[in-house]
């Protein structure tokens, strides 16, 4: 997302830019570990929702929240998330609303 050109929905940003992004970010977000439960939940959501192509790596996200009893994700492509239901996707300038 960080380094994906401006035109296809991405940032534009150069893998150094990107990296300074991540290194903030790592000190105001945990890191999950992956886990058995979250492959499990993955394969199930990919059969329940014919899930395709580059779209398995959205699931993959959903999965982990699941596992981890997460139910919201900011995300800029919030229609990407809408199939799952149990899960709540916010734009991050809706995101931002919520925190002023």
């Amino acid at each position: 997302m960080c380094t994906r050109p401006v035109g296809v929905n991405g940032l534009g940003l150069s893998v150094e830019a990107a990296g300074r992004h991540v290194d903030q970010m790592e000190r105001f977000f945990s890191i999950l570990p992956d886990s058995m439960p979250a492959f499990t939940l993955w394969r199930k959501l990919l059969v329940q929702h014919a899930v395709l192509g580059v779209k398995v790596h959205d699931a993959r996200l959903v999965a982990v929240m699941k596992a981890w009893d997460i139910r919201r994700i900011v995300t800029f492509n919030v229609s990407d998330f809408t199939r799952y239901t149990d899960i709540e996707p916010l734009h991050p300038e809706d995101a931002a609303k919520e925190t002023m």
